[in-house]
């Protein structure tokens, strides 16, 4: 590992000009030998992120080092089978071989592969078992003020309005004395999500299933409003509106895997066929 005392001596091999000496090879300035292995700085730059400085390069030249150092030890402390990567290198070809054709396979037929709107309620009808709730859901309304806020014993009921004036003045209540307000109440959320920036001993204070109660927990100087609008406990089906955007990919990975199915089994058919496969009896 390079350390402080090496830092010197790099920065001037790193910015020495190649007129100033060194090992050169055709004009090429030498940074460090390791054994037969040579670094030089035209090649270090490759090594380097943009708007790279010293310590980056101190760290690509210490990389450098230690892999020449790695693979002379490999050589001396493997033997030539334990060396021979030729089995993996092919398996590792072949895997990237079936990726790349199967990228250019589902590129071709994406369009097949979109679900529509009543492929996707099919999936979530017929898949009952994979949409159960692990955490509640609410769809409700949160405001929080300072404890000292003006006409707070009006907030409650202006929490739960669904329309007109009233929901107006809610919106011009929270305006002038709310620091955060969440008033949409149509989007179910994990209440963990919803209530992210909420103490957790205030958040452990709400009740989710009271519908239609405005709650209000006071902490230090600051009043947290609660209204849930609507409740789903654990366990319970998970709306698919919340779910839709997981349903579309399930739905699209299930018709990717059955197009590369029958593409692969008739490719067997065929190479069967054309006796490229034969089976010894």
């Amino acid at each position: 590992m390079i350390n402080a005392r090496h830092i010197g001596w790099f920065g001037l091999l790193l910015w020495v000009s190649p007129g100033c000496g060194g090992d050169e090879q055709q004009g090429r300035q030498l940074l460090v030998r390791v054994g037969d292995a040579a670094l030089y700085e035209d090649a270090l730059i490759d090594l380097l992120p943009e708007n790279y400085n010293a310590g980056d390069s101190i760290a690509a030249i210490d990389f450098w080092i230690r892999e020449q150092l790695i693979a002379r030890a490999a050589d001396d402390e493997l033997s030539g089978r334990e060396r021979d990567f030729s089995e993996e290198l092919e398996q590792y070809r072949r895997t990237l071989l079936r990726h790349r054709l199967e990228e250019k396979l589902l590129e071709a037929r994406a369009q097949e592969l979109e679900p529509d709107s009543a492929s996707i309620v099919r999936f979530y009808r017929e898949n009952p078992e994979l949409f159960r709730l692990s955490h509640p859901l609410i769809k409700g309304r949160y405001v929080r003020v300072d404890a000292k806020a003006p006409r707070q014993a009006q907030l409650g009921g202006l929490m739960r309005e669904r329309a007109g004036k009233r929901l107006e003045q809610l919106d011009e209540y929270c305006l002038q004395f709310a620091w955060v307000s969440h008033l949409s109440d149509t989007v179910w959320r994990n209440p963990l999500d919803f209530l992210a920036d909420v103490p957790e001993s205030t958040r452990n204070s709400f009740t989710y299933s009271a519908i239609n109660q405005t709650q209000m927990v006071q902490q230090d100087s600051v009043s947290h409003y609660l209204m849930v609008r609507e409740w789903k406990p654990v366990g319970g089906t998970v709306p698919m509106s919340y779910a839709l955007e997981g349903i579309r990919e399930m739905v699209r990975a299930e018709r990717r895997n059955r197009l590369l199915q029958a593409y692969y089994e008739e490719l067997k058919l065929k190479a069967i066929e054309d006796q490229i496969v034969e089976f010894v009896p």
